[in-house]
This record gives structure tokens, C-alpha cells and sequence, in this order.
């Protein structure tokens, strides 16, 4: 399905977020070489509604006994997040990357204080950033970085005020002359709907809902 698609973006983009460092071929990471993502509705849209609870469990390392054979060091010494749906699963590998720190001493990464068990779920369901660019207009690019953003604080929705009376930034295909008329200069400082595609399909990729505000006067 399309979110489970996205969790394994979201599990590709955390890993090369969380072992951004160069580490010896002969260096230990026993506790952090396993984990299992178990969600019970892969498929789930990201409503208003959607459960984004999950529970994130942390043995100790594994590499403290040496006499487990490898299944059992692999029972042992990994990471077990459970979650209802895909987002919640999202939230709990955000969880996880605060977690995990890496030991310049010891050229290794850690998980420190373990074991841990984290059952979480957010107190609001609604938990919003809001940008302007009617009045100040942001690149897709910028677009992109806040919404990156919002993941790591686990909030989840994008308020965009589009566009209203100071700026009418938005390519309409019905009414296409308000965009002409209304940009925010000369430049070409609009948005199509094929952007507005793009940006909802890459929150959604990160567990963001956007919300376009429409001003009709």
C-alpha cells in the first residue's frame, strides 16, 4: 500500500539521518544491529483522525553475554516498535533517532540507559505549523525543509495560507488570469498544481497533512 511505501522511505531517510558517521569495520554495535517494525494497519490514510500511538522497545546489549548463540543475541538485542498504523510507526522511529548517540571516542553508536520501553501517543490529535506565502512568498524548496521539520517535533499538519488579498500566488487551472494579475512579482513567484502535488505528497511521506487556506473575497 501507499503508506506502507512511505514507511520504508521514512526507515531509508532515518537511517541515513541517524549513522551519519564512518565507523570501523571492526567496531561493536550489538544493540543496534537488529530491529522489527510490526503495523497493524498498514494501509491507513493520514486523516485527522489517524492513531498515532506506538510502543518502542529497547533491550540491553546484547553484547554483555557471550555465551547466547546468534538467534538468541538477535531475540536479545533488538529494537521492537509496534504501532496501529504507518504514522505511528513514523513517530516511534523519530523516538528512536533521539535515542541513539554516537561515541566520537569510540568511533560506535549507543543507546544509553537501555532497557527502555516507550508507550506513546500524542496528547492532541491537531498539531500544526502555519506559513504565509501570500505575504511572503517560500520556495518549494523551503516548503520541503519546514516540512522536514515538522516530522522531527512529531507534528502533523502544514496550515498554508496560500494565498489572499496581498498576493495570489496559485496557478488556479479554472481561473488561471489570477495568477497573472495576483503573484507576488514578476518573477514567476507562483505555485501550479502540479507543485501543490508534489508538497502534499512529500509531507504525507512525513507523516504531515497539508491544509491550503483559500482566501474568496
Amino acid at each position: 500500500s501507499q503508506s506502507c511505501s512511505d514507511l520504508y522511505e521514512a526507515f531509508d531517510r532515518y537511517k541515513l539521518l541517524i549513522f551519519d558517521h564512518t565507523v570501523p569495520s571492526s567496531s561493536s554495535n550489538d544493540c543496534l544491529s537488529y530491529a522489527s517494525i510490526y503495523v497493524q494497519h498498514s494501509n491507513s490514510k493520514l486523516d485527522f483522525d489517524v492513531d498515532e500511538s506506538y510502543s518502542l522497545t529497547i533491550a540491553a546489549s546484547s553484547s554483555s553475554s557471550s555465551t547466547l548463540s546468534e538467534h538468541e543475541k538477535k531475540k536479545k538485542g533488538n529494537i521492537k516498535i509496534s504501532a496501529t498504523t504507518t504514522y505511528g510507526a513514523m513517530r516511534a522511529i523519530e523516538s528512536l533517532s533521539q535515542l541513539i548517540r554516537f561515541q566520537y571516542t569510540t568511533k560506535t553508536f549507543m543507546i544509553q540507559h537501555v532497557p527502555w520501553h516507550i508507550h506513546d501517543k500524542p496528547r492532541f490529535v491537531h498539531r500544526e505549523l502555519l506559513i504565509d506565502s501570500s505575504r511572503h512568498f517560500l520556495p518549494l524548496s523551503t516548503i520541503r525543509s519546514i516540512i522536514t521539520s515538522l516530522s522531527y517535533a512529531k507534528m502533523n499538519v502544514l496550515h498554508w495560507h496560500l494565498v489572499d488579498d496581498t498576493s495570489f500566488p496559485y496557478c488556479s487551472e479554472v481561473y488561471p488570469q489570477f495568477c497573472n494579475m495576483g503573484e507576488y512579482s514578476s518573477s514567476q513567484e507562483y505555485y501550479t498544481r502540479e507543485d501543490i502535488v508534489d508538497i502534499v505528497a512529500f509531507a504525507r511521506k512525513h507523516g504531515v497533512r497539508v491544509m491550503p487556506e483559500i482566501d474568496i473575497l
